[in-house]
């Protein structure tokens, strides 16, 4: 696909709809509105982010499976394990 173009950026979603729920909703609102448009102006903030032993806590997370996250996650509540 070539990136620069949002026509094609609209015909790739239009033809594999299991891509929406991984593209933010401004490129997927871009892509139907303005197709032809090769730039939009937008205002926000970024943020970079470090967080300590995240990577290592998460590779923990991940061989424990689903059952790694434990209840918290369930009930739509996260909470990270620390360490004390």
């Amino acid at each position: 696909m070539d990136l620069g173009s949002r026509q094609n950026l609209a015909m790739t979603v239009a033809a594999n709809p299991t891509l929406v729920p991984y593209l933010p909703r401004i490129v997927l609102e871009w892509a139907r509105s303005a197709p032809e448009a090769r730039w939009s102006e937008l205002e926000g903030t970024m943020a970079f982010v470090d967080i300590s032993g995240f990577t290592a806590m998460s590779e923990r997370l991940a061989r424990a499976g689903k059952a790694g996250f434990g209840p918290s996650s369930r009930s739509g509540v996260r909470r990270w394990p620390t360490r004390c």
